[in-house]
């Protein structure tokens, strides 16, 4: 009588066992779920457009900003005699002090 019992006390912790562990499956499910639809609505609702930006769009913006930024540093001087083996960033260094700019 004592192993029946014990049988039957086995038998019911089981049960308690899988129905706690379906019912943490299952409200971590819809934590995850909920937290999923949160990040999404946030993200549609701050997108300033429908469209994703994608890499390759990316990478034509990060290409366009380098370039610009690669021409706004360019400079030409004119009327400066060439010699042979001239110090050219000396030479330029001097011209910008003479008109009061400062080389970077």
């Amino acid at each position: 009588k004592m192993v029946r019992l014990q049988d039957q006390l086995l038998v019911q912790k089981d049960e308690q066992l899988q129905l706690f562990k379906t019912s943490v499956e299952e409200t971590v499910q819809t934590t995850v779920e909920t937290g999923i639809k949160s990040y999404s609505a946030a993200v549609k609702k701050n997108s300033t457009s429908d469209a994703v930006c994608n890499s390759k769009i990316l990478k034509n913006v990060m290409k366009s900003v380098a370039a610009e930024e690669d021409r706004s540093k360019n400079l030409i001087v004119f009327g400066l005699k060439e010699e042979d083996e001239e110090q050219l960033p000396a030479l330029v260094t001097a011209v910008l002090e003479e008109i009061g700019e400062k080389p970077h």
